[in-house]
């Protein structure tokens, strides 16, 4: 997919940033933006994108 997105993106079939995240950097730029990450996990036997992430607003 990653091989695609330049391509995508001339035709203005993708946003003209993307930006990729590991699971771990994508869960700290939720905590910064003031979430509390409840839960986290990947589906059984999955790696990225199964990776799921529950969060809710910090108070």
């Amino acid at each position: 997919m990653r091989v695609m997105i330049p391509l995508m993106q001339l035709t203005g079939k993708a946003p003209p940033v993307i930006r990729f995240f590991s699971t771990e950097g994508l869960e700290a730029a939720i905590t910064r933006a003031g979430f509390e990450v409840v839960e986290a996990g990947s589906f059984p036997g999955g790696k990225p994108p199964s990776h799921y992430i529950v969060a809710r607003r910090s108070s």
